[in-house]
């Protein structure tokens, strides 16, 4: 996963990813290492991130005074703040995945990054379950 995407580019998606993968195969009976956490949690953080990009982008956002030079982080603020808010009450809290939404506000959201961090994330959560008979909790 992490050769498919730019490191460059795609750097939170990257960083969202290796955190996963410690919270998936250093506590993997920890409620966020769950599929409802793991998977849910980054469907989450992908659909607020891409919504609070695309909404920063319209042009009604420019003619805003304060939105036109701070947009990204604004909307990257909301873009979190929800992802947080329907991880809890959807019982799929995963913090990378919440970093992601704020990625993607950053960096731009384009169905090739939502792809291969859906799949990664399904990837590694499929590695994790595999091997889970062998795991232990080491936190």
């Amino acid at each position: 996963v992490l050769t498919v995407l730019n490191t460059l580019s795609h750097g939170i998606a990257i960083a969202s990813l290796g955190a996963s993968s410690f919270i998936a195969f250093a506590m993997p009976y920890q409620r966020s290492s769950t599929a409802r956490a793991m998977i849910g949690g980054y469907t989450i953080g992908i659909m607020t991130g891409t919504v609070c990009y695309l909404v920063s982008m319209l042009p009604e956002v420019s003619s805003v005074p304060y939105l036109e030079a701070n947009r990204h982080e604004v909307f990257g603020a909301i873009a979190v703040g929800m992802a947080i808010f329907l991880m809890v009450i959807t019982q799929s809290g995963h913090p990378p995945a919440a970093g992601l939404a704020l990625g993607f506000v950053t960096n731009g959201a384009d169905i090739h990054t939502v792809i291969i961090v859906e799949v990664g994330i399904v990837a590694l959560y499929a590695l994790k379950t595999l091997l889970k008979p062998a795991l232990i909790d080491l936190t």
